[in-house]
C-alpha cells in the first residue's frame, strides 16, 4: 500500500483474450483460458477525499458495486483519467472495475488482496486473464477455469453473467520475450460483441465437440506453451493461427464482420509471425519481434485500422500512483 491519505491512482493494463479452452464440460470443468497483458493500452483511475461525491459517469456502475459490498466510511471523487474505447475486446471492463475497487480500497485504508476486490466486484467468473494480469507475475497467462457440475458452474457464459464464481486461479504465469511485439489492430466496421449478444453466442454453440476441446488444450499445452519457454517466436505464431480455426474462438471469429476476418488475412499477408482475435473483438493482434518489424506491419495495416498499438508483453501487473 502507498502511504496517501487523500487520493489514490491505479494504472492497469489492456491484455488479448487468446482462447477460451473448454466449453464442453465433460470432465468436470469448464471454461479455461489463454492470455496476453500488454505494456498498452492502460487505464487511470484516481480516488480522492471529497466532501461530496463526485464520480465520472463511466466509472458510477463500478463504484456503485464496491459500495453494495463494503461499507461507505467517506465520500469520494473518482476520475477516470484515461481509458481506452470499451467493448473491443482488450479487457476494459475489468480493469475498470478492478481499477475502481483497488482506488477505493487504498483510499479507505482497507487493504484487499486483488481476488478479494473480483469478488466484490463480480469479474473472473468465466475467464480469470484479466484478475490474474492486474495482479501481475507474467505476460502470458494460463488459467484453469472453473469445476463444472455438482457444486460448480453447470451452464456455458461470459464473464458478466457468471457472477458468484470465483475468478479462475492461473496455473501459467510466464514472462515472454522482452523484444516479442503485438500490433494490435481495432478495424473499421468491426461489430462490439458484449451483454445479450455475448451470451447468446455462449448458449446457441455449447456445449463445443470434445474433439475441438482436446484440439485446444493439444496446441495450448504442447505448441504454444514450448514455444513460449523456448522463445520460437514462429511455432508460438503458428499456434496462434492454429487457435483461429477450431474450438469456441472460432465460434467468435463467425460473429465478427468481414472486415475483421480481412484485417487478419492482411497482417499474415505482411509478414506476422501470428494473428488472431482478442476475445469477440473486433480488436486482432499480430505477433512480430521488434520495433522495426512492429512499425512496418503497423503502417502497412493502417488502410484498415481505426485504432492501432504497438505493445509489449507487460508482466507488472497493475501499479498504484501518487496523483
Amino acid at each position: 500500500m502507498l502511504a496517501l491519505s487523500d487520493s489514490v491512482g491505479v494504472e492497469a493494463h489492456a491484455r488479448l483474450h487468446v482462447c477460451l479452452i473448454d466449453l464442453n464440460g465433460s470432465i468436470g470443468r469448464v471454461d479455461g483460458s489463454v492470455g496476453i497483458i500488454l505494456s498498452q493500452p492502460v487505464v487511470r483511475v484516481v480516488a480522492r477525499k471529497a466532501s461530496r461525491d463526485v464520480i465520472n459517469e463511466e466509472l458510477l456502475p463500478f463504484a456503485k458495486k464496491f459500495f453494495q459490498t463494503v461499507p461507505r466510511t467517506l465520500s469520494v471523487e473518482l476520475e477516470l483519467d484515461e481509458c481506452f474505447e470499451r467493448h473491443v475486446g482488450l479487457g476494459s471492463t475489468t480493469q475498470l472495475a478492478l481499477s475502481v475497487a483497488r482506488s477505493l480500497s487504498e483510499l479507505m485504508g482497507l487493504g484487499y488482496s486483488v481476488r478479494e476486490l473480483a469478488r466484490i466486484m463480480g469479474r473472473g467468473g468465466t475467464s480469470g486473464i484479466g484478475v490474474a494480469g492486474f495482479e501481475g507475475g507474467g505476460s502470458l497467462i494460463v488459467d484453469g477455469g472453473h469445476r463444472f457440475g455438482p457444486n460448480g458452474k453447470t451452464g456455458f457464459t461470459s464473464s458478466d453473467y457468471s457472477e458468484g464464481f470465483e475468478a479462475a486461479k492461473p496455473i501459467v504465469k510466464m514472462c515472454l520475450p522482452t523484444d516479442w511485439r503485438f500490433v494490435v489492430v481495432v478495424p473499421r466496421g468491426g461489430k462490439k460483441v458484449y451483454g445479450e449478444v455475448e451470451k447468446s453466442v455462449f448458449e446457441r454453440v455449447s456445449p463445443l465437440p470434445a474433439e475441438e476441446v482436446g484440439l485446444v488444450s493439444r496446441v495450448v499445452l504442447l505448441k504454444l506453451l514450448p514455444a513460449a519457454v523456448e522463445g520460437n517466436l514462429e511455432e508460438f505464431g503458428e499456434a496462434i493461427n492454429m487457435l483461429q480455426q477450431t474450438g469456441f474462438k472460432k465460434r467468435e471469429l463467425e460473429s465478427q464482420s468481414q472486415s475483421v476476418l480481412e484485417a487478419i488475412s492482411e497482417g499474415l499477408r505482411l509478414g506476422a509471425a501470428g494473428a488472431g482475435m482478442s476475445s469477440f473483438g473486433p480488436a486482432v493482434y499480430f505477433l512480430v519481434k521488434g520495433d522495426r518489424e512492429a512499425n512496418r506491419l503497423a503502417e502497412g495495416i493502417d488502410h484498415v485500422a481505426y485504432k492501432k498499438y504497438i505493445c509489449s508483453p507487460w508482466g507488472g501487473g497493475a501499479s498504484l500512483f501518487k496523483a
